[in-house]
């Protein structure tokens, strides 16, 4: 029997174990120019995973990489219960420090150049340890905690500076932290999570027969401000369907409806692959159109707009919902 229990014990310590993840993803881009000495087939993403194992060292945590790593990723990675805690390396910054609001001109870019700092609003509940590295990513995350996105992560600690940085330095000083507070694995914080929201069922398709090589793209959906959740890549003739969810709240008007897709991407020299969007609810019985232009193209570069044309009911009850992938 005692044997029997060691057994049982050891199974659920390395049950434990194995869902204790580190994610670290890297989304900066090679130099312009090699630093001396070294060789042409030196890269950026595999010296700096490379400094971070090395100061990493020892650990009970399963550390998982990921280079060039983009918002799909990012958002997978955050909402995933197996991580309890996730680096972030890229570059970013910040305008507007001492507004409160959620600054349109705050950059956290990933390897193909999008900005993904609505990404940073969505974390699993069960995540305790976020470091963002990039010059002035600080406030950033401020903004994001201050708009109550992060109500839900009660213990979850934010690692991110106000300042332009060194990456290998901050490497250091984030993993530093993280040893000191984080000595052995605990599973204590929750693993499921039910909100209420109005769903809206949003179905992208792109038309067959289009040029997509150099413009296919990934898109978030956003609502005032709010990101719902995320489209992957898509080709030609793909048609994609995800069901996200309005808080209900701050609803009283159509425009108060209205639903963003954006890309993300900075430059703005080359349109993308946006394809064309149908929203659908059982809560509103209006339509959702996109801006166009007087022939009916769709308008917007990296970033389309569908305004919602019709009444809103104020009589609409919102159903629950788990935001995030749940544990057994």
């Amino acid at each position: 029997m005692r044997f029997l229990f060691c057994i049982l014990f050891l199974f659920i310590s390395l049950s434990v174990m194995a869902s204790s993840k580190v994610a670290v993803l890297i989304s900066i881009e090679n130099l312009d120019h090699r630093p001396l000495f070294r060789s042409k087939d030196w890269s950026l993403s595999q010296d700096l995973r490379q400094y971070f194992e090395k100061k990493m060292g020892t650990t009970p945590f399963e550390i998982v990489f990921f280079e060039k790593a983009t918002k799909e990723v990012l958002h997978r990675e955050l909402s995933n219960p197996d991580n309890i805690a996730l680096f972030w390396i890229s570059h970013a910054t910040s305008f507007n420090t001492n507004n409160s609001g959620l600054g349109f001109d705050d950059t956290i870019i990933d390897s193909e150049g999008h900005n993904v700092k609505e990404i940073f609003q969505l974390i699993h509940p069960r995540m305790k340890y976020l470091s963002v590295l990039g010059c002035k990513a600080g406030p950033i995350l401020d903004k994001i905690k201050a708009a109550g996105f992060y109500k839900n992560n009660q213990d979850l600690i934010l690692y991110a500076k106000d300042k332009n940085i060194l990456a290998k330095k901050e490497i250091k000083n984030s993993i530093l932290d993280f040893k000191n507070r984080f000595t052995s694995i605990e599973n204590n914080l929750p693993l499921c999570l039910e909100k209420k929201g109005l769903p809206l069922k949003i179905t992208r398709t792109i038309p067959l027969g289009v040029s997509v090589k150099g413009r296919e793209t990934s898109l978030k959906i956003l609502h005032q401000g709010k990101l719902l959740g995320i489209f992957s890549k898509g080709k030609s003739g793909d048609v994609q369907s995800i069901t996200v969810h309005l808080s209900g709240e701050n609803i009283s008007k159509p425009s108060d409806l209205k639903i963003v897709i954006d890309s993300g991407m900075v430059s703005k020299d080359k349109k993308l692959l946006m394809g064309i969007m149908n929203i659908q609810s059982d809560d509103f019985s209006g339509i959702w159109e996109p801006f166009t232009d007087s022939e009916g193209e769709i308008l917007g570069v990296t970033q389309n707009i569908y305004r919602y044309r019709g009444a809103t009911e104020p009589f609409v009850t919102p159903k629950p919902y788990y935001p995030f992938p749940c544990l057994p």
